[in-house]
């Protein structure tokens, strides 16, 4: 009767062994699919099909760490994605053509210009917290759109555009 009972442990923990091994090595096996920054935007804000990255249109780096980048969505929005080691750290998009953000002490505005030949963007930044108004100029990108960024001054918070772009 002992030899049946420990013949029938044997056979079960050889069993148990063999499937767990082969469970492993069909794990390992799998391996991972590299995304494109697109889809990991598109992850990020769970996009629905009209959200999807249609395009990246610009790419700028904030400092060593981070980097700025406009995307056009299939619904023809607009976006910016802020990454740092290819990973995003925030999305900011919406049916706006043009719009600002905030990233820690940079000021981001992007757009769509509505003329291409404008070279240069200026605006009054509220820095918030009772702070004075910043009037900045940002250098445009040639083309259809631009992405731009300044930096502010430490401290600042909810910084945010007061009045109307002028573009020249």
């Amino acid at each position: 009767m002992k030899k049946l009972i420990l013949m029938s442990l044997l056979i079960l923990a050889v069993f148990s062994g063999i499937v767990f091994v082969q469970n492993g090595s069909e794990e390992s096996q799998v391996e991972a699919v590299p995304q494109s920054i697109e889809e990991k935007i598109e992850q990020f804000i769970l996009a629905n099909e009209d959200q999807q990255v249609q395009s990246i249109e610009i790419k700028v780096k904030l400092n060593k760490e981070y980097e700025a980048i406009l995307f056009v969505q299939k619904n023809n929005n607009i976006g910016c994605a802020i990454v740092k080691n290819e990973k995003i750290i925030t999305v900011h998009y919406g049916d706006n053509k043009q719009s600002e953000d905030q990233f820690k002490n940079f000021f981001i505005v992007y757009g769509e210009k509505s003329n291409p030949s404008n070279m240069k963007l200026t605006a009054t930044i509220d820095l918030g917290n009772n702070e004075k108004e910043l009037e900045q100029s940002f250098t445009l990108q040639d083309g259809k759109y631009y992405l731009s960024f300044a930096k502010l001054p430490k401290g600042s918070q909810f910084a945010k555009v007061l009045g109307e772009y002028e573009f020249e």
